[in-house]
């Protein structure tokens, strides 16, 4: 029953969810905690979900596609009568801070938060992930060194070269890995949730630029526990961009003890064993982050 109120675009990560289940999931009370500090939270099926009609499917749609139907979600939160056209914010979550920019370059947000998210080409980050995450799924890092090194080769034939995962299947060394690592399948198209094209565009996404574009404030988020976004990096790098291009503009925080899924975690190895408890998750949300970015958004006032 308000008028006047401020804004989000909540952009989330690359999974094909329907945002009917954000009332069960990990965004429940991230949107909760947003409502009651007087915010209005826009929320966008991606295509083919939920009651989409006459889509591609999210698991067929490329990364052109994800940046078409959040732009028009911008668009629609701007036509929205009662929200307040000077305070409108975008959230982007893991893959959704590739989006963002790509959103507020084309328009003019009053800020835009990003949490656990990259900044460098993806098949340069995945060489990272992969280090911290072998170890926590039980190989030895002399397993891990050969596994990565493996990966290596395959993911410059796929993200440079633009190879299919069929077409790395086909060479004998590659076989193995790219079943197990691509999810290559036969006849499929699907890998890690997404066409396979989906993330050789996020690959080619050049985000130094898409950064240098943006020019209103932004915060940019690590957390200390993520072994997903598992590199401070990526927030440093997003927090220089900005600020060589707008000085001042960016603020980059990390906060310690939060997990992927805005989880309260003591490190890495903690968050991995707790990730697929959805109990844990539950009793375990991280409030302090809904304050730091409350208290943000506020001052944009």
């Amino acid at each position: 029953g308000q008028t006047n109120v401020p804004s989000i675009l909540l952009i989330p990560g690359y999974n094909c969810g329907s945002i009917e289940n954000y009332s069960q999931g990990v965004y429940k009370k991230l949107m909760n905690e947003w409502i009651k500090a007087g915010y209005a939270v826009v929320t966008i099926e991606k295509s083919g979900l939920g009651d989409s009609y006459n889509c591609i499917p999210c698991s067929e749609a490329d990364l052109v596609t994800d940046i078409e139907v959040f732009d028009a979600g911008y668009k629609y939160m701007e036509s929205l009568p009662y929200v307040d056209k000077s305070r409108l914010f975008i959230w982007g979550h893991s893959m959704g801070g590739v989006i963002a920019p790509e959103i507020a370059r084309k328009h003019k947000p009053r800020g835009v938060i990003v949490f656990a998210t990259v900044f460098r080409p993806w098949s340069e980050f995945l060489l990272e992930m992969h280090r911290v995450q072998y170890p926590l799924d039980g190989k030895s890092y002399i397993e891990t060194e050969a596994a990565v090194r493996g990966m290596q080769k395959i993911y410059y034939e796929f993200f440079r070269l633009k190879k299919s995962p069929e077409e790395l299947y086909n060479i004998p060394e590659y076989r193995e890995l790219v079943k197990a690592e691509l999810e290559y399948k036969a006849g499929d198209n699907n890998m890690w949730g997404r066409h396979w094209r989906f993330w050789q565009q996020i690959d080619s996404l050049d985000l130094a630029a898409s950064w240098s574009a943006v020019g209103c404030p932004v915060l940019s988020i690590f957390g200390g526990a993520d072994y997903i976004a598992c590199s401070a990096l990526e927030h440093q790098l997003i927090e220089h961009t900005v600020n060589a291009a707008h000085p001042g503009n960016c603020t980059n925080i990390t906060i310690p003890d939060i997990d992927h899924l805005i989880v309260q975690q003591a490190d890495w190895k903690t968050a991995h064993k707790n990730f697929a408890d959805k109990a844990y998750r539950e009793s375990h949300f991280h409030y302090g982050f809904t304050k730091a970015t409350i208290d943000w958004m506020n001052k944009m006032k």
